[in-house]
């Protein structure tokens, strides 16, 4: 994991950006929210897939539940 996220710290390094990495192996949506109000971060920007057959209306489940659980504000990108 170490390997995928170093090319994106040097991206946010290179630009003076703080910017926490984590990985993580369980219930995602639950983690992210609890991790994001503890750190007390500005903002969670997520990736979303959107595999689903009503495009645009149904957004992943995590996504989905990140949102409903989350009091940081959050941005999805597709």
């Amino acid at each position: 994991m170490e390997y995928v996220l170093r090319g994106q710290g040097q991206f946010f390094q290179t630009r003076s950006l703080d910017a926490n990495f984590v990985h993580h192996v369980g219930a995602a949506a639950e983690y992210i929210s609890k991790l994001a109000a503890r750190g007390k971060f500005d903002l969670v920007i997520m990736g979303t897939h959107g595999h689903h057959f009503i495009p645009g209306i149904v957004l992943g489940s995590v996504a989905m539940k990140v949102l409903s659980l989350c009091s940081t504000p959050v941005i999805l990108v597709r």
